[in-house]
């Protein structure tokens, strides 16, 4: 699985999933997830991208806010794992199709982050009952 524009991609090879907000719908309901609330947190930095993961969340049901903090505050609270739900900037360590392929894997953005934002929800809910049954 190499991205587009690295030696090596092959154009026959289909990977990813498909965009399916019926789905994404159909499974926050399943796990009763329709209407959490949810608070990404970011920096000013961020804001443009925060707002449109706001708005993919909000699309497939969640009750999603946006809290922007400044950069020294972001930090402080992502070292003391305060955060529950954060963006923060990301680049590749190593010049390697590994290291960012996951990226690519969707043929868009906004699928990626209903993909990856539903599975982080399901992880997030199942280990917040777990706590809660205690």
């Amino acid at each position: 699985m190499i991205p587009f524009g690295m030696p090596g991609f092959d154009t026959l090879e289909q990977i990813g999933y498909a965009f399916d907000l019926q789905k994404a719908n159909d499974l926050m309901r399943e796990f009763s997830l329709a209407g959490t609330k949810i608070t990404l947190s970011t920096t000013a930095d961020y804001t443009d991208l925060g707002k449109y993961i706001q708005s993919a969340l909000t699309d497939v049901g969640l009750d999603a806010s946006m809290e922007i903090l400044p950069a020294a505050s972001m930090r402080q609270f992502r070292a003391n794992g305060s955060l529950p739900f954060f963006q923060a900037s990301w680049v590749a360590d190593y010049p390697d199709a590994e290291i960012i392929f996951p990226c690519f894997i969707a043929k868009t953005l906004h699928r990626m982050a209903l993909i990856i934002h539903i599975s982080i929800i399901k992880h997030l809910t199942s280990f917040m009952k777990k706590q809660c049954v205690k």
